[in-house]
């Protein structure tokens, strides 16, 4: 019974893994970037290829306050009008046009939704 058990679990976990390697198939191949941003632990997560999709190093990704900070000081505002709007149940959900700095020193767009 325990080995049915355990084969179980891992044929689950194997299965688990698969979809997970199908889904950043996927966003590479709608060249998107995905994140997870724990509020109250204040720490964010993102996909794999996001350095690459949005050209920014992985320390720019590292919190969420050094992205805030690669945000244009221009676009900052609008930024924080929108997740406030969001959190206050105005909306069903974030979205936000932005330009933001790029590794490289560019200004990029970026149209984030979450």
């Amino acid at each position: 019974m325990r080995s049915d058990r355990l084969g179980e679990a891992c044929r689950s976990a194997q299965s688990r893994r698969e979809v997970l390697e199908r889904y950043e198939l996927v966003l590479q191949a709608l060249n998107e970037a995905v994140y997870d941003w724990d509020i109250a632990a204040n720490t964010i997560t993102w996909s794999d290829h996001a350095t690459k999709v949005l050209r920014v190093t992985p320390a720019q990704l590292s919190t969420p306050t050094r992205w805030r900070n690669a945000i244009h000081p221009d676009d900052l505002p609008g930024y924080d009008v929108a997740h406030v709007a969001h959190f206050k149940g105005q909306n069903d959900r974030f979205e936000c046009d932005y330009r933001y700095r790029a590794h490289d020193g560019s200004w990029r767009w970026a149209r984030q939704r979450g």
